[in-house]
């Protein structure tokens, strides 16, 4: 399995190209080629997989 980067603040976990906000719940992507980052919805069909992939990864490497 690939290991992904990871990193931590008191407010935010980061991830290849991804942004939790721990605080609001909030996760934003970063999209190759594209500057702004983009705001996933709670309750969209990609928010649960990125989230749980968030605390999988956050639970084994942090």
């Amino acid at each position: 399995m690939m290991k992904l980067e990871v990193s931590e603040t008191e407010k935010s976990v980061f991830l290849d190209g991804l942004r939790y906000n721990k605080q609001s719940g909030a996760i934003h992507l970063k999209v190759p080629g594209v500057k702004e980052l983009h705001y996933v919805k709670k309750g969209s069909d990609l928010y649960e997989p990125l989230l749980q992939e968030v605390k999988r990864v956050s639970d084994t490497d942090l």
